[in-house]
């Protein structure tokens, strides 16, 4: 995990607004997954690897202290998100930009 990278998001108000649009149309589209818990986030969807890339390249830029893997087994696209100590509120709120567009119910 880069623990050293400074636990900040670096979007602008703007592209705050915008990266949260694409992650609950994500979310809307193709999640059918998610786990929270702790320093840990694990969000499952259905196809669309490519968006998910997409989201994980551009929050890789913003967002340098998450440690992303996502894998895909079949249609499903896995993609755990890990955050150091004191990184927890923006991994809840990436996870709450994605559900946000979801009909499913949190497990």
């Amino acid at each position: 995990m880069a623990t050293e990278a400074p636990i900040a998001c670096t979007l602008t108000k703007a592209g705050l607004t915008d990266r949260l649009a694409d992650a609950r149309k994500l979310g809307k589209v193709a999640l059918i997954a998610v786990e929270v818990a702790d320093h840990r986030a694990l969000l499952r969807f259905r196809g669309l690897r490519e968006a998910v890339d997409q989201l994980v390249a551009a929050e890789s830029e913003c967002c340098a202290f998450f440690d992303f893997d996502v894998k895909q087994e079949g249609d499903v696209v896995e993609l755990e998100i890990l955050t150091p100590e004191g990184g927890e509120p923006l991994l809840r709120g990436l996870v709450a930009g994605v559900v946000a567009g979801w009909g499913g119910a949190m497990r």
